[in-house]
């Protein structure tokens, strides 16, 4: 786990931190677009009083705050991966980089300590029960009616899920069936 020297005063410090996930850099937006959004959103940050803590996976270490540098490099790299928790082992194992998800970022921030995270938007279905945080500041989620249309545009499939699992008419992408003990 690699605490920018900025992260690691403000938590020595008690200082208000928000973690950052880091999609949006290098699988969210066009270049030079990526950088300027995860710049200003850091800026954002600062200017009210907290210290920004963007998460990223960069050859296998963590990352908790990210150098101008390191942004750049995530927003540029073709080889980045998408990384969510179900990555994670793979990533670090493989000496991989890779931006991470709204539930990579949560378990990244949280074995650094940090309470306080912010997205642009959740897709997908999170158990907010799991989650270790007292404050999750979102402005929305992904609007469930553009989801069918975005996955097939990017994966090619044409059913997706849905952010609320008992409202969807979409069928999930990857399932796992119960383990049943049959006895052998």
């Amino acid at each position: 786990l690699d605490i920018h020297p900025d992260v690691e005063d403000a938590i020595k410090d008690k200082k208000p931190i928000v973690a950052l996930e880091s999609t949006i850099i290098s699988h969210g937006m066009p270049y030079p677009k990526n950088v300027e959004t995860a710049l200003m959103v850091e800026q954002t940050v600062r200017s009210n009083g907290a210290i920004p803590a963007t998460i990223a996976i960069i050859n296998g270490r963590l990352k908790v705050g990210l150098t101008n540098e390191e942004i750049e490099f995530l927003a540029t790299n073709e080889e980045i991966k998408k990384v969510s928790r179900r990555d994670l082992a793979i990533t670090i194992a493989q000496k991989q980089s890779g931006s991470t998800t709204v539930a990579s970022t949560m378990i990244i921030a949280n074995f650094a300590k940090i309470v306080v995270f912010a997205t642009g938007g959740i897709g997908g279905y999170y158990s907010f029960r799991m989650m270790p945080y007292r404050t999750l500041r979102c402005p929305g989620s992904e609007s469930a009616s553009a989801m069918p249309a975005s996955m097939d545009q990017r994966y090619g499939y044409s059913q997706s899920p849905a952010t609320i699992p008992q409202y969807s008419t979409n069928n999930a992408i990857l399932g796992l069936r119960p383990f049943v003990d049959r006895g052998n």
